[in-house]
């Protein structure tokens, strides 16, 4: 009887999600992946959507599932995410994947009782544990651990600042628990804890270190050293480095915060930027535009070390500097060898009504890339080639939100760049190795379902140069269109794409939102494009090789409803003012109009 039961068990749910089986109390029994994958996906938008509220000494942060920008969608991103395929991966491997009888068994054991599997997220525990720091970290008092101070300069004498016991919040218990919560498809408010934070560090130990702190003192100046050039280090700025510091037993040690900041000066005089090599096509022809010369870095941990080695345990009072010497990926002595003989593909996208901001982001980022080699059997990492994204590199800030500050944030409009780049490496032909989608549709890269997200480290765009030849990038502006040209050699492969991608599960848009800020001058609104429909879109690419291989792949994106967000200027001191009825401090106010409010 048994047998006969599996038996007819396993006609029923062949392709299917087998009986009996639940994701937090969802029974996926009969359903095809594909079904599955659609009903939890509701079910974690529906949890999702309210956002997820930390609460602590009355103050209350809403956490959302995204870092969202209302002045440029390329820096919203996901901290955390439902991991559909996972998840229904997990429930319809019940039963499968195992021997015969082991499978068997298993299916018997589930007319009798049910199985029920936890759903599974991609959970950034960095960036929630930092959003929460930085919303939260103004009602904690950290320990003080005692130290040296200095009460005279002539001659020199220190005391002891005392030790205190301090109150902080148990944030690894708080991500303990919303990830409980997560899993199991709840949307409980989340109270963090405090405990006792305890100074490392006790009077009586650190008073022991005040001879030796003395006798340091006496090598003062000190010089740092690099070829010709020399910083000096006099008295007074060695003594503000001394700190006391606990391992095993207390030492005294040089301040790790206070040696960085003066190294950032010294930096600018000795940093060089490494250049690549760049070409251009002139007439046909490969011409280099900018040779390749090595760069040039100060590296912080090892001068530091250094200085506790030569000038701490040698009592040396000249210590060098530890530069490192960054060479060029590419030193091209013959440019005609480089095998770029035409044009192999070409990716374009549209960035027609960007603010200024995110315009002239995307002409830095553009010129970065253009003329760079790609050579032979590469892993292209794009967030690797752009480099560092600051001020530093010519970039403009926009205001992000995270919980309940707005704050500025590089990296706006790079976006378009992930964008343009993997349908360049589509129309190439060429493998793709690592993309991630938005997490809403966004207007500069319709049709929906090409684009690519990309945030330094995470995520990336990654894709491998197999046509045997380097590649030369070019890259240009016209217009509002953003256009990436791939040079090389052709080797015949066939690449078909299927464009527009199939557009499925719609679904519409909550109002729009709100969000007072003291960013912002009193009245002043700031706001994202209009807000979109949430979808999922798939196309297909099938790249056909001279040897008759076939790579054939499905892009699938999931897009949630993109809520448009206003950020209105508010005074500070009425965003400060605590209310009449309690002490909970006044929080960003979010105000949701009716469904007829448009954004502007």
């Amino acid at each position: 009887m048994p047998f006969m039961a599996v038996g007819l068990a396993n006609k029923i749910y062949q392709g299917k999600i087998f009986y009996n089986i639940w994701i937090n109390g969802i029974n996926l029994s009969g359903q095809t992946q594909e079904e599955a994958t659609t009903l939890l996906k509701k079910k974690a938008d529906e949890v999702f959507k309210p956002g997820f509220e930390f609460v602590a000494r009355d103050k209350i942060v809403t956490l959302q599932a995204d870092v969202v920008s209302p002045t440029d969608p390329d820096l919203t991103r996901e901290i955390l995410s439902f991991n559909n395929e996972k998840t229904v991966a997990s429930a319809y491997g019940v039963t499968r994947g195992k021997n015969s009888w082991q499978n068997f068994k298993e299916k018997l054991t589930l007319f009798f009782s049910p199985k029920n599997l936890a759903a599974q997220f991609n959970f950034n525990d960095q960036e929630i544990l930092t959003i929460l720091k930085d919303n939260f970290s103004t009602l904690e008092s950290p320990a003080q651990s005692a130290d040296l101070v200095v009460t005279a300069n002539s001659p020199l004498d220190f005391e002891i600042k005392p030790a205190k016991l301090g109150t902080i919040f148990d944030y690894d218990k708080a991500l303990a628990d919303f990830k409980n919560n997560l899993t199991n498809f709840k949307n409980n408010r989340v109270e963090l804890a405090t405990i006792t934070d305890y100074p490392k560090i006790k009077e009586s130990e650190a008073s022991q270190l005040i001879p030796q702190a003395k006798e340091i003192i006496k090598l003062a100046p000190l010089n740092l050293t690099y070829e010709k050039k020399k910083w000096k280090i006099d008295e007074k700025t060695l003594t503000d480095w001394l700190t006391a510091r606990k391992e095993e037993n207390v030492f005294l040690d040089l301040n790790e915060t206070k040696v960085t900041e003066f190294l950032e000066k010294i930096a600018e005089d000795v940093n060089v930027e490494v250049k690549e090599a760049k070409f251009k096509i002139v007439a046909g022809r490969v011409r280099e535009f900018q040779p390749s010369s090595p760069g040039k870095k100060l590296n912080f941990d090892q001068t530091l070390n250094n200085l506790r080695k030569k000038f701490w345990g040698e009592k040396q009072q000249e210590v060098e500097l530890v530069v490192e010497t960054i060479e060029a990926k590419t030193d091209i002595a013959d440019i005609n060898e480089l095998g770029i003989a035409k044009l192999i593909g070409v990716g374009k996208s549209n960035f027609k009504g960007s603010p200024k901001n995110r315009r002239h982001n995307i002409k830095v980022g553009s010129e970065t890339l253009n003329g760079l080699l790609i050579k032979p059997n590469e892993e292209f990492s794009l967030v690797g080639v752009l480099g560092t994204v600051d001020a530093s590199t010519g970039y403009l800030p926009e205001l992000v939100i995270k919980g309940n500050k707005t704050i500025p944030e590089y990296g706006g409009g790079l976006c378009q760049i992930g964008t343009t780049m993997f349908r360049t490496a589509l129309y190439t032909g060429l493998p793709i190795t690592e993309r991630t989608n938005h997490s809403y549709r966004v207007v500069y890269y319709e049709p929906a379902g090409m684009d690519a997200t990309i945030y330094n480290p995470k995520p990336d765009l990654l894709f491998i140069n197999d046509t045997g030849h380097y590649i030369l990038l070019q890259t240009k502006i016209e217009g509002d269109e953003l256009i990436f040209e791939m040079w090389g050699t052709t080797d015949g492969r066939q690449i078909k794409i299927e464009n527009p991608p199939r557009l499925f599960n719609i679904t519409k848009p909550p109002p729009m939102k709100e969000i007072e800020t003291e960013e912002l001058p009193p009245g002043e609104k700031k706001c994202t494009e209009k807000s979109h429909n949430g979808a999922d879109a798939a196309f297909t690419s099938k790249v056909t090789y001279p040897d008759g291989k076939v790579l054939e792949e499905v892009w699938r994106s999931h897009y949630r409803p993109w809520q448009a967000v206003c950020l209105v200027g508010k005074a500070k001191e009425e965003l400060n003012t605590p209310t009449e009825n309690n002490n909970q401090s006044v929080l960003p106010n979010i105000k949701n109009p009716t469904a007829t409010s448009s954004t502007p």
